[in-house]
């Protein structure tokens, strides 16, 4: 008898025959697993940037004109794309541009890409198509209710804003409230785009250097601070994170109180931010580039603490949708201190919410793109450099301060 036969007849032989088929079949099935959960997760991941991609174009072509679908829709795919591009970002799947399509009340986005598998690969079949879509439609193009959008609160300033040449900011369908009543109130250089409804300033001395804007109303009546003793006061009397310094291309930050200063050092960091409040105190954050990212985040300055953005920062943030901090992106402990906060060169920021900044001088400088989907700035001064500023909506006027929050258009997934 061969040692092959005595090996096929014997016990032994058998349980060892027995076992590598077991063995092989749950590798397989284990191998499988991984693929399908791997799958299943990627396929959220790209219908999750999916709806956001549609429902941010559908925002932006909510507040159309006939005149303006061109350059609405336009803007509407460039924000979806860049809003996709943010939130699906996969080691896994090749990188994917969406199809953004509009029609009369609706816009479709649409995502395809291979995901690479890993035991796939055994059985020849290395890649699986990924795919996601979304619908969201927007109601007939009627105006959106003017409100500020921009308040400067200070009423003994000189100026209370001034808008420098180069300055490109539109919100057509909202107000800049100047509650100066100095000389000059409010100041205006040539060279800018400054498309508002309404440029409304309490003071009746303004100084405007041929700039073409035609809508300004002095002796006008501000709407006062919505916000003012409205916002709660967390705690900060003890510190969860202090002094620390980020310069990982991953980094995950959680709610919390921050002490001391922050510095975040690479241009190359994706950093995300878990939903929640964030308090900063006896100090601030430097932030010298990176991808930052959040969904329901509240920024909170319990003192003069500030976050310094510099250069080469790109930023898609929303703020909370319900709780204390509703709508409220960044707010601050009120003081009679006034101090600078400052946005610098960036690569392009959007935010959803109301950043109430009462005590400080809101500067933004040369190179700072900001978009707000629906964005509200409340400060005590402000100053416009050679910036762009794109904002839907305004800060809730006068008559809306019992509900808070930001005017916006409602806006639904469709089924």
């Amino acid at each position: 008898m061969t040692r092959f036969s005595k090996f096929k007849n014997s016990e032994d032989g058998n349980i060892a025959v027995i076992f590598a088929v077991t063995a092989f079949a749950l590798v397989l099935a284990l191998g499988t697993t991984l693929d399908i959960g791997l799958l299943h997760t990627e396929k959220a991941k790209m219908q999750d940037a999916t709806d956001n991609a549609a429902l941010t174009a559908a925002r932006i072509m909510s507040s159309q004109t006939s005149l303006e679908k061109g350059p609405r829709e336009e803007e509407a795919k460039r924000d979806a794309e860049y809003g996709f591009s943010v939130n699906f970002q996969s080691n896994v799947v090749s990188p994917t541009t969406p199809s953004i399509n509009f029609d009369n009340s609706s816009v479709t986005v649409s995502a395809e890409g291979k995901a690479h598998l890993n035991f796939g690969k055994v059985f020849g079949r290395e890649t699986v198509n990924v795919r996601a879509s979304a619908v969201s439609a927007y109601g007939e193009n009627e105006p959106t209710p003017s409100a500020p959008c921009i308040m400067a609160l200070s009423t003994s300033a000189s100026p209370g804003v001034t808008v420098n040449s180069g300055a490109k900011i539109n919100a057509p369908t909202c107000e800049i409230h100047v509650h100066s009543t100095r000389n000059p109130a409010f100041i205006v250089n040539s060279g800018v785009t400054f498309d508002f409804s309404k440029v409304c300033i309490a003071g009746d001395r303004i100084i405007d250097n041929n700039s073409g804007v035609d809508n300004i109303e002095t002796s006008c009546d501000v709407a006062e601070d919505p916000y003012a003793g409205n916002i709660p006061v967390p705690d900060s009397s003890s510190c969860d994170y202090s002094n620390g310094n980020y310069s990982a291309s991953q980094i995950t930050l959680y709610p919390g109180v921050y002490c001391g200063w922050h510095n975040f050092n690479s241009n190359r960091s994706d950093v995300h931010f878990e939903p929640g409040l964030y308090i900063l105190k006896n100090g601030g954050w430097n932030v010298n580039g990176g991808n930052w990212s959040g969904t329901g985040v509240t920024f909170y300055y319990a003192d003069n603490s500030k976050i310094q953005f510099n250069s080469g920062v790109s930023a898609d943030f929303t703020a909370p949708d319900s709780g204390d901090y509703k709508d409220i992106f960044m707010a601050e402990t009120a003081s009679s201190n006034r101090s600078q906060f400052i946005f610098n060169d960036s690569k392009g920021f959007i935010f959803e919410g109301v950043i109430y900044l009462p005590n400080r001088q809101f500067i933004m400088n040369s190179g700072s793109d900001t978009r707000g989907r629906t964005l509200g700035i409340i400060a005590d001064t402000f100053m416009f450099n050679s910036i762009k500023l794109n904002i839907d909506g305004g800060v809730s006027s006068n008559d809306q301060a019992s509900s808070g929050g930001v005017v916006s258009t409602e806006l639904r997934l469709a089924q």
